[in-house]
């Protein structure tokens, strides 16, 4: 019964019905990760994904909700979150933009069909945490009990990722 609970408990759940639920009884205590989630769903979003990996001991938890909307929609998300975010990357993952000169911790694209976890190139991943400049952050300062959170955006497949995670 234990190795049940322990696998349900840190399983990842891909059900977008439970979408809602997850929001509120696992983000709840920290609505400033996942403000800028949809609430809900909107009815014309389109072949929706959906990733929430529950936080277990020292392991961190994420969150991520994917889905296609028509072009003028695309657009009218691109141009309000264009105006929030504090950096951006084209393509990648988490590693990837850690890595770069004033890199920052971005997410890996969990909800991806093809299981790659890198974004590619046509998704702008924006940000909208603080950044820091390499002179002021303190040693291990993001790999410590960071957080992190922003949209991913692809106009050329008329598609929105919204993400939070937390470690």
């Amino acid at each position: 019964l234990s190795v049940e609970v322990f696998i349900s408990a840190t399983a990842e759940v891909t059900d977008a019905g439970r979408y809602d639920d997850i929001l509120e009884d696992h983000w709840g205590y920290d609505q400033e990760l996942v403000h800028h989630f949809p609430r809900p769903i909107p009815s014309d979003a389109q072949n929706v994904r959906f990733s929430f990996l529950p936080s277990f001991l020292q392991g961190g938890a994420h969150v991520q909700l994917r889905y296609s909307l028509p072009p003028d929609a695309i657009s009218a998300v691109y141009n309000r979150f264009s105006k929030e975010k504090t950096m951006s990357f084209h393509g990648g993952d988490m590693t990837a933009h850690m890595n770069m000169p004033e890199g920052m911790p971005t997410t890996c694209f969990y909800t991806s069909d093809s299981g790659d976890h890198e974004f590619p190139d046509d998704f702008e991943i924006m940000i909208f945490d603080k950044v820091l400049k390499e002179e002021d952050r303190p040693e291990g300062f993001y790999w410590n009990h960071g957080r992190s959170h922003g949209i991913a955006i692809s106009k050329t497949r008329n598609e929105v990722v919204y993400w939070a995670e937390a470690w």
